[in-house]
């Protein structure tokens, strides 16, 4: 088992190296970079988004449902780890960013979600997709409600990666842009709506606050079983916050040899119970 938790990340890390990027992938390329944004609009707005080293096809559900799985991007030392193990990332400006950041947001009032998406469609619907985190207390169920027409207004979030447009500062759309109101701000009532929602077109897909877990989903317009909804497939794993930290994280499954130390335990439990009682007598 430990062999192949090795292996995984070794793939995994493998992955996200030859997702690296100078400048982002837009949703219009068909598999845009996965992007990390965090805003404070309240006070003095800003915000900052992240390129994650990772493409849409580098980050799908199967790739990333191994147990134990733990992914972390540490933006204030421009290091990306996958299980512990540094991976080849060429991101180098993480830090300045996540810094200039910081030095205006206020951790109480800022919000972070993660995304990346295909805008690419042969007609009405096409096979659009999108990743994104959905805020903390959103049931599979309210997910599944999402529709294939509300899908298609989701397109315009690719703007976020144009170069001179919204987020997108620097003139080649390099990662790691910081923007204050004004310039390139990305926030309330901004191109991702009212408080982060898509367009506002769905209620769930908002922020989180930091320190908060969000879960992870993939929103396909291709779903051949309903030509009415998506297909949502959710992710293993879930996405946290903090201090400057992304963390991916899938929960481990226990080893055997820990499934008997349990059973040893509680079986050991059971004969002092056991014991007490026959005293007792």
């Amino acid at each position: 088992m430990k062999l192949k938790m090795k292996l995984m990340a070794a793939a995994v890390a493998l992955a996200a190296s030859a997702g690296a990027n100078a400048a982002m992938d837009n949703f219009m390329s068909g598999n845009s970079s996965l992007a990390f944004i965090a805003l404070d609009y309240t006070g003095s707005p800003i915000s900052v988004m992240m390129d994650l080293d990772f493409n849409v096809d580098s980050f799908l559900p199967t790739a990333m449902s191994a147990a134990g799985t733990i992914i972390q991007w540490n933006f204030n030392t421009n290091s990306l780890t996958v299980n512990g193990v540094a991976s080849g990332s060429t991101q180098t400006n993480w830090s300045n960013a996540m810094s200039s950041f910081s030095a205006t947001a206020q951790s109480t009032e800022t919000k972070w979600g993660v995304i990346g998406g295909d805008s690419l469609s042969d007609g009405t619907f096409g096979d659009i997709r999108y990743l994104s985190t959905a805020k903390p207390g959103t049931t599979l169920a309210t997910m599944q409600g999402q529709t294939k027409s509300n899908l298609s207004g989701f397109s315009l979030i690719g703007d976020l990666y144009n170069a001179n447009n919204l987020l997108q500062t620097t003139e080649n759309g390099e990662n790691g842009s910081t923007a204050t109101s004004g310039q390139a701000w990305v926030g309330d009532g901004g191109t991702f709506g009212n408080a982060g929602k898509w367009q506002n077109k769905s209620s769930w897909v908002t922020w989180a606050n930091v320190g908060e877990t969000a879960d992870f989903y993939m929103v396909d317009s291709n779903n051949g079983i309903n030509s009415t909804r998506a297909l949502i497939t959710p992710y293993a794993g879930a996405f946290s916050y903090d201090a400057g930290v992304l963390t991916y994280a899938v929960a481990a499954v226990p080893e055997p040899s820990e499934y008997a130390l349990m059973l040893a335990g509680l079986g050991m439990i059971g004969f002092m119970a056991r014991r007490r009682l026959n005293n007792r007598a």
